[in-house]
């Protein structure tokens, strides 16, 4: 039984360089290979690390603003900057590569029963078309953090947020449209839809996804089951539990952080990921017993003690206090300097060796700041009923 770890992120991983530097490697783009919802074009570059996607001027401006928000930062992909594709136009026409030609052993499920139907026969999920008020133009891209780098066989669930669907800039033909959507599904209801899920089945060995037909048919009464097609019932039990405990002890600082931020997230989602490899689990897992097993006897403590231990759940606490800063006159020192950069990143190789499971907020294009205003009610909303959830079926 995992009753707690050290294994744990909740707070942003940093790719250990700046992909805008010139020590970085070629950007080499790839269509992202495990995207369950969202607009075609996403492509990884740096080896994996890094994620490029077109984005409207909304969501540049959100990346570009939210600087000035550190709390927030903390809940978020890091973003690096911006790319003009015009600059390299056999990269622009590689952004718009459908990443469904790239996925590979996979069963497909459309329904709450879980019996595949074809996408074209289900009416699109609440906040599928929310780009029609605003042009993606492919000239430019926001360039930020993999959340699935590290993760050898990643499960992922998308999780459409808040009770509006649509932003300021909408037409009231667009309104009327989308309030409608959200009346329809769970959105206007719980303020939550599920998107998109795929989770890598350990018995059958491929990957099942449900696509977001599946969560635009779930309601009120049936939420509970889509969550399960995340984390499913027959998996290692210790497992599902450790996770559902992580994932709410993250949604509750979220939740905290939001409250406390004049922002508007219409259209954003949650992204759950964790690990599906059990030989991977397995081995993280032995291996932070045994580096508590070693930090015990060396405090004189029992090898009966526990080896697994709860954290505390602040992604503040990750953040290095001031008896971790370097005195200037030892960095001032090259060879000291390079060995300290070095040191760092072989930790940020470890750290992600260790990533079991990651969660943030994600997809930013109608996302604004809105200094006056207070809180974002809608998202709060689903925030809550989402712990809720992982309470129920804990």
């Amino acid at each position: 039984m995992i009753a707690g770890s050290d294994c744990r992120l909740h707070a942003p991983t940093r790719p250990t360089r700046d992909p805008f530097s010139t020590e970085a490697r070629p950007m080499e783009p790839r269509p992202l290979e495990h995207q369950v919802a969202g607009h075609d074009g996403v492509m990884t570059v740096d080896g994996g690390e890094l994620i490029v996607k077109p984005c409207s001027e909304t969501e540049k401006d959100f990346y570009e603003q939210t600087v000035a928000h550190p709390e927030f930062q903390l809940f978020m992909p890091h973003y690096f900057g911006m790319l003009n594709l015009s600059e390299d136009q056999s990269f622009a026409q590689d952004m718009l590569i459908d990443n469904s030609e790239h996925d590979h052993t996979m069963t497909t499920h459309g329904t709450a029963s879980e019996a595949p139907i074809p996408p074209s026969s289900h009416p699109p999920a609440p906040g599928a078309d929310l780009t029609a008020t605003q042009e993606l133009s492919v000239q430019r891209a926001v360039c930020i953090e993999n959340l699935l780098y590290g993760f050898s066989k990643p499960c992922i669930m998308d999780v459409k947020m808040g009770t509006r669907l649509y932003d300021d800039n909408a037409t009231e033909a667009k309104r009327n449209h989308m309030i409608a959507k959200a009346n329809e599904s769970t959105s206007g209801s719980l303020g939550i839809c599920i998107a998109g899920i795929k989770v890598f089945d350990e018995v059958q060995k491929e990957y099942i996804q449900y696509d977001r037909s599946f969560g635009y048919q779930l309601t009120d009464d049936t939420i509970d089951k889509g969550f399960c097609a995340f984390l499913p019932r027959h998996m290692n039990s210790g497992y599902r539990e450790f996770l559902l405990k992580e994932f709410t002890l993250v949604l509750k600082e979220m939740c905290q952080m939001v409250k406390s931020q004049n922002v508007r997230l219409y259209g954003t989602s949650l992204l759950f990921v964790y690990e599906g490899d059990a030989e991977r689990r397995e081995r993280i897992l032995a291996e932070d017993n045994d580096d508590k097993s070693d930090e015990d006897i060396d405090n004189g403590e029992s090898e009966a003690q526990p080896t697994v231990k709860p954290q505390d759940p602040s992604p503040q606490s990750t953040r290095p206090d001031s008896s971790q800063l370097v005195d200037s006159s030892v960095a001032s020192d090259p060879e000291t300097e390079m060995s300290m950069e070095d040191d760092d990143s072989d930790d940020e190789d470890d750290e992600n060796d260790k990533m079991l499971y990651d969660l943030r907020i994600i997809d930013f294009s109608h996302a604004s700041w809105s200094p006056g205003l207070g809180r974002d009610e809608g998202f709060l909303v689903g925030l809550k009923n989402v712990q809720a959830i992982l309470q129920r079926i804990l």
